[in-house]
């Protein structure tokens, strides 16, 4: 009897140990809530890293607006408030979605609203953009199905690395065995959805260049290079003279090689450049790596 007694109360999952779990959580709970005398206990404001909330039945959290004191709501202001979310958080079924066919919601989150095929961990959800938000097309089921379908695999380069067209946090772009070059913004979307293999192809061969103000860390032109003059071959390969949106540059090949500054945004400079010279400059930049 001792010893059941003992490992009952004392024991890995005992009685004691149980009790200082619910107090540990206890405190947790009780650290986030604010004690406002006249806010009612079973709707209590709670302080969060994202700002104060509340729950409703549902466990659902509900942010309070920016502009709201906690100290200044009444306790009608949050059974409102909660009353807000309950119709909000209702999902709205928009049809069957191109991954698994299982129904695409429109769900919103503490980041805003999104778009959900499916439940549970194999779920697909995609961030609705804001010029879909804009336009009032959030429930636009075609819409929906092209953002669930990413990323687009447009096919493979020279070597069988698969390219793909995808959209992430600082915007749409193409990737390819680890290189990524930025496409348009601001055209909602329409360069993520209508870019082919071959422009791909050709937008990963061009050289990268530092992101201005942060985001993801190098970005690329995204004009259409235009050939200036050809100069020959080298090694079995044609050379050109070529302008792009950061000025001029070799083409050799499918390779692109940048030109010492002088030459970049000189366009007397860049065209008098001869067969020997770009030679020259070819020799050095491969030597170098």
């Amino acid at each position: 009897k001792v010893a059941f007694l003992s490992s009952f109360y004392l024991g890995e999952k005992g009685l004691s140990k149980q009790n200082e779990l619910q107090l540990s959580l206890d405190n947790k709970v009780a650290s986030k809530t604010l004690s406002l005398p006249h806010i009612a206990e079973e709707n209590p404001i709670m302080i969060g890293p994202y700002g104060p909330y509340v729950i409703d039945a549902q466990a659902q959290f509900i942010s309070l607006p920016q502009e709201w004191l906690p100290g200044s709501v009444t306790d009608e202001d949050v059974k409102q408030l909660i009353a807000k979310g309950k119709e909000k958080a209702k999902p709205v079924i928009l049809g069957n979605g191109p991954v698994s066919g299982a129904p695409v919601q429109v769900l919103t989150g503490r980041f805003g609203p999104y778009w959900q095929e499916g439940e549970g961990k194999e779920a697909k959800r995609a961030s609705i953009p804001k010029w879909v938000q804009d336009a009032q097309k959030t429930e636009d089921l075609e819409i929906a199905k092209r953002y669930l379908s990413l990323p687009r695999v447009l096919g493979t380069d020279g070597e069988g690395h698969e390219v793909i067209a995808h959209k992430g946090k600082y915007g749409p772009f193409v990737a390819c065995n680890s290189e990524i070059r930025n496409l348009r913004k601001n055209d909602s979307d329409q360069h993520l959805f209508s870019i082919t293999l071959e422009q791909a192809l050709e937008l990963l061969k061009e050289e990268k260049t530092p992101a201005k103000g942060g985001g993801r860390k190098t970005q690329a032109r995204t004009s259409k290079a235009s050939v200036v003059k050809d100069l020959g071959t080298f090694e079995n390969e044609t050379v050109a003279l070529a302008t792009g949106r950061y000025g001029f540059y070799l083409k050799v090949g499918k390779e692109n090689i940048a030109l010492p500054n002088e030459f970049k945004k000189d366009e007397a400079k860049a065209n008098s450049l001869t067969h020997e010279e770009a030679v020259e400059i070819i020799r050095t930049k491969r030597a170098k790596g």
